[in-house]
């Protein structure tokens, strides 16, 4: 047998009794890394959920083997920060539902249901834009994808050691490969229905199953990184996301037997008994996701720090501008220093951050976009009516300690400029940044100088002006085709 075992600490809180064939729950545990998980104990498998990136760390089995072998530890790569399941959410809108590593996007979890034939554990990106929820059973555990954002795809992995570490000697099989394959086979191509995968140790009778409820005709794909791990993905090809739509459900377990037609027999009865027992199931956390409750966080509670002294904080924009999956955002006030702060979520509250430590007069309104096309979000911001200015400020991403450099885009002219947006507007392929300029009753498109670092003030032309009333203000979150005649 294999001696890699996984030593892993309960802390004893919050523990639910349970008789044989019954499900097991440690609410405060900690992960072979020592991150705070939950553990759930069942007669044929140990679970850890990683809490905050909301991920499988370790998945035991009766012997102590680890058929997942998580570890923190950065640099470690397929060594152990890359392992985990399901590992679903990877560079769409973040990085979710992945034990935390150091590209792990923060997750919020709760525990909906604790009972002995069932334990669920809800999750919510910190974005808000991805949802999913664990139900574990005494036989196996089912991961429900539940809620995810337009136009962005998903896929869920198997990233671990079966049997307890990593052997080219190990081996796989699918619905439709019944002879063991060695894990130096590579899979690629969708499995036929049932949708399953199984993962041996030659010395071992038992297997690693994933099954995937929801057939489809989306490519599977298994390689082994680096002699350490496998990498197995439903709707996966080579790095390429395939699963459109939610909800979607994906069972992981152990079964005690190495025989392909046992195997694939457990998986038709799991297939059918398992999205019977989910229905009400899924349907509550599904309904518990789609409402999720909101709560209020406030520098007048202590939740996060005051922008500046000032009493006239005219506007805020999100974006992620370090470039780690979590939304940041930016507040501008106009009466104090400093004028422009960003604020980064730490885990637990945010850090205030310094972008402009002048005094300046922001307007309502800003947008955060890639300015010089370096890859990471730069910040916009136009003067109120006591001036006509308008301003840019350079991204220092990665390095934070360096000041963001304040440029200008317009210096003269009629004063105020309440919102901005930006989008291919003339359908050039290239992004144009447009204003109001309530001052001279218009609207300004700008077009982005190839080189903004050095062009100075930015020429504009512009493109809709009024004469009389109300003054405009106010742009969509994001301007779209109104007409639909392919032009935004």
């Amino acid at each position: 047998m294999k001696t890699a075992l996984s030593l892993l600490v309960l802390l004893g809180v919050g523990v639910l009794a349970a008789r044989g064939g019954e499900v097991r729950f440690t609410r405060d545990a900690k992960t072979s890394g020592g991150l705070p998980a939950y553990c759930v104990q069942t007669p044929t498998a140990t679970y850890y959920l990683e809490k905050t990136g909301a991920g499988l760390s370790s998945l035991i089995d009766r012997d102590g083997h680890d058929w997942l072998s998580f570890d923190p530890k950065p640099g470690s790569g397929a060594g152990g920060e890359y392992r985990g399941f399901p590992n679903a959410v990877h560079q769409q809108a973040g990085n979710y539902f992945h034990p935390k590593n150091r590209a792990t996007g923060v997750s919020s979890t709760k525990v909906e249901h604790v009972a002995p034939d069932r334990v669920t554990i809800s999750a919510i990106s910190h974005n808000g834009q991805w949802a999913c929820c664990y139900d574990f059973f005494p036989t196996h555990c089912t991961l429900t994808m539940l809620r995810m954002p337009r136009q962005r795809r998903y896929w869920v992995l198997y990233e671990g050691t079966p049997g307890g570490q990593y052997d080219a000697t190990d081996w796989w099989i699918t619905s439709g490969t019944k002879t063991p394959q060695s894990l130096t086979t590579a899979h690629d191509g969708d499995i036929p229905a049932p949708e399953w995968i199984a993962f041996g140790d030659r010395r071992l009778k038992r297997v690693l199953f994933l099954l995937h409820h929801e057939d489809d005709d989306h490519p599977d794909r298994f390689y082994p990184m680096n002699r350490q791990m496998t990498v197995f993905g439903f709707g996966r090809q080579g790095v390429t996301k395939y699963l459109d739509h939610v909800p979607q459900h994906f069972t992981i377990g152990l079964l005690e037997t190495t025989n392909h037609a046992e195997v694939n027999e457990a998986m038709k009865t799991k297939l059918h008994v398992v999205s019977q027992t989910l229905l009400l199931a899924a349907t509550a956390s599904l309904a518990v996701a789609g409402d999720p409750s909101w709560q209020r966080r406030s520098s007048i509670t202590g939740d996060l720090p005051v922008p500046n002294q000032g009493d006239q904080q005219t506007c805020c924009v999100v974006a992620d501008l370090d470039g780690d999956g979590i939304e940041d955002f930016v507040v501008g006030e106009r009466t104090q220093t400093p004028s422009i702060v960003w604020y980064k979520y730490n885990g637990n509250g945010w850090d205030k951050r310094v972008v402009d430590n002048t005094q300046l007069r922001p307007e309502a309104g800003g947008v955060c976009f890639d300015v010089d096309g370096d890859g990471d979000q730069d910040v916009v911001f136009g003067q109120d009516s006591r001036g006509s200015d308008m301003w840019w400020w350079e991204n220092p991403c990665p390095n934070f300690d360096k000041p963001w450099k304040r440029r200008l885009i317009k210096q003269s002219g009629p004063r105020k400029h309440h919102d901005q947006t930006v989008g291919d507007f003339d359908g050039d392929g290239k992004i144009e940044f447009v204003s109001w300029n309530q001052g001279g009753k218009q609207l300004l498109l700008f077009e982005i100088p190839a080189n903004p670092r050095t062009a100075g003030v930015w020429p504009s032309t512009p493109i809709y002006s009024w004469s009389s009333g109300q003054e405009l203000e106010g742009f969509p979150s994001k301007p779209v085709d109104v007409d639909r005649d392919g032009m935004i």
